[in-house]
């Protein structure tokens, strides 16, 4: 979420409108706060929102394969450094959070791929 706000809370601070005009909301103030903070936060917002758009047009069935698919590779990679580690603790030791992060990776669950 956002530093001080759950995401879940930001629409409704459209809710909370200014005395004397609806057009202004909380959520104009916030933004407008912000935006003065750093004025390079509209343009990274619109660019993350852009590949947001990109990526609801990828197929959800295209997405669960790639995720099995990456799921293989990671129990596969994680098999390798074990039996390599079992030979030399170095190489687990070099691989070690990577090595972490694809055991995870491969022992997560995720709806729509098992």
């Amino acid at each position: 979420g956002v530093m001080g706000f759950a995401m879940g809370v930001l629409p409704r601070l459209a809710m909370c409108k200014a005395i004397g005009t609806a057009k202004v909301t909380l959520l104009h103030v916030v933004v407008a706060h912000l935006s003065a903070a750093d004025p390079s936060l509209p343009a990274a917002l619109e660019a993350d929102l852009g590949r947001c758009a990109a990526a609801s047009n990828v197929p959800l069935a295209q997405l669960s394969k790639d995720v099995v698919a990456l799921r293989v590779q990671a129990a596969e990679f994680h098999a390798i450094v074990e039996e390599v580690s079992g030979q030399d603790g170095a190489a687990l030791s070099a691989a070690g959070g990577f090595a972490d992060s694809a055991a995870g990776v491969a022992a997560c669950d995720v709806p729509g791929t098992a």
